[in-house]
């Protein structure tokens, strides 16, 4: 099961979300779930297709995602250096 902020490799679903959006498979769990921002894809993008996606959240039985834009590439690179730069006790409560 991957983890949230996990880029990993999908494969795009013809089965669409019932607002017409995208949908994927996670590859080697053969999880699927609907993409986000899945208007961020690009247009030559079809049913079939591999693409790296980001894990927005994952359970047992779905898993959400996101298309990695430039912008949610930065942000998701904040908030893992955020993460790095957390010792034991710095996080709020620690002594």
């Amino acid at each position: 099961m991957p983890n949230t902020g996990d880029q990993v490799e999908a494969e795009l679903l013809d089965e669409r979300t019932k607002k017409g959006g995208w949908r994927a498979r996670h590859v080697a769990s053969g999880i699927a779930g609907p993409i986000q921002n899945g208007g961020d894809l690009p247009p030559e993008k079809k049913a079939g297709d591999r693409l790296p996606l980001i894990v927005q959240s994952a359970n047992p039985k779905e898993i959400a995602f996101k298309y990695p834009t430039e912008a949610i590439l930065k942000q998701l690179e904040k908030m893992k250096s955020k993460q790095r730069g957390r010792g034991p006790g710095k996080g709020r409560g620690g002594r």
